[in-house]
């Protein structure tokens, strides 16, 4: 074996179309203005990379966990920013987490060997490396490991989808809501 190669655990993934499609929050999401992830220096931020894309899974109301949560932490003003549809290409595989396992095996790949004060260090660079365009937590993952001890994902707030690089075809849609309708 070359002393070059990581030898890596088996994280949990699955093909990025498998995701279906992504509700973003925000301006209107556009390669050509898009920032590659990568590791974050700012420390309270250490579960999450600096650029990429974020989005949750549209649910069937037209909204995602990440909207429920920051309407139920009146946060962001989600009830005023345009909501943008995309649909992943075939282009590559996400890390998935789904629960304290798969976490586990995240850290033990992925994890720098750093510990801060509030938490353990993820390579986001590394996992880019290894050729995954993002990384999904989902609902059931969030509930096992936003607050678990000690390692954790409690930055990340609900189910949702970081894209390290574009993997966009083109944006499906801009979703229209009635404000009044979720009130």
């Amino acid at each position: 074996m070359n002393d070059l190669q990581v030898v890596r655990a088996t994280v949990n993934s699955m093909p990025v179309k498998a995701l279906g499609t992504q509700l973003f929050i925000g301006d209107k999401p556009d390669p050509q203005r898009f920032i590659p992830a990568t590791n974050c220096d700012r420390r309270a931020y250490v579960g999450k990379p600096k650029g990429g894309l974020w989005t949750s899974s549209l649910n069937d109301d037209g909204a995602s966990d990440w909207v429920r949560w920051c309407e139920a932490e009146d946060f962001g003003g989600v009830d005023v920013k345009a909501r943008w549809t995309l649909a992943p290409l075939d282009a590559g595989r996400v890390i998935v987490v789904n629960g304290h396992g798969d976490l586990h095996r995240l850290f033990e790949s992925y994890g720098t060997g750093l510990q801060t004060h509030y938490s353990a260090v993820l390579d986001f660079d590394a996992m880019i490396r290894d050729s995954y365009v993002g990384m999904h937590l989902t609902e059931r993952g969030n509930s096992e490991v936003h607050l678990s001890y000690p390692l954790h994902l409690n930055a990340w707030d609900c189910e949702s989808t970081v894209f390290f690089k574009w993997v966009f075809d083109a944006l499906i849609g801009m979703l229209v809501w009635d404000r009044k309708e979720r009130t």
